[in-house]
C-alpha cells in the first residue's frame, strides 16, 4: 500500500489568543502563527512535529520560541530536583519482566551439584579411565 500524505491534525488544549481550546489545527498552522507573532523568528514545522511527537494535543508551551522552550524545560528539571529514593529504586529494581523470567532466573541461580558430590563423581570417573 502506498504512503498517504494526509495532513495530521493536533487538537489544541489550553488558553491562547489565537487558537481555540478543543479545535484541531495542522502543524503548519502552529508554525505559521509562531513565525508571524514571535520576535525571535518563530518555530519551524519540524520542531513543532518533534515537540508534539506522540502527544495527543498541543499546549501553549509547545508554541514557545526555541530559547524559551529550552529554558522552561531546564526550570522544570530543576524543580523536580534530585530524588535519592527514586534513583535507588530504579537502580535496584528487578529487570525481570514476566513470571517466566523470574522462574527461569530462580533455576539458573541454583548450583547443579554440591561440592562434595562433584569430587566423588570425579574420583569415580578417574577409576574408569575418563
Amino acid at each position: 500500500m502506498a504512503a498517504t500524505n494526509d495532513p495530521t491534525y493536533k487538537t489544541f488544549c489550553g488558553e491562547h489568543t489565537h487558537f481555540k481550546d478543543g479545535e484541531k489545527y495542522l502543524y503548519a498552522d502552529y508554525s505559521n502563527w509562531t513565525k508571524e507573532h514571535c520576535e525571535s523568528g518563530g518555530v519551524n514545522i519540524s520542531t513543532i512535529k518533534s515537540r508534539l511527537g506522540k502527544s495527543l494535543f498541543c499546549q501553549p508551551h509547545h508554541l514557545l520560541p526555541v530559547k524559551s522552550y529550552i529554558e522552561r524545560s531546564l526550570e522544570l528539571r530543576k524543580e523536580q530536583g534530585y530524588n535519592k529514593e527514586a534513583r535507588e529504586r530504579s537502580l535496584t529494581r528487578s529487570r525481570l519482566e514476566s513470571s517466566d523470567e523470574v522462574l527461569s532466573q530462580k533455576w539458573l541461580c541454583k548450583k547443579l551439584c554440591k561440592k562434595n558430590a562433584r569430587i566423588k563423581l570425579c574420583k569415580k570417573n578417574a577409576r574408569i579411565g575418563f
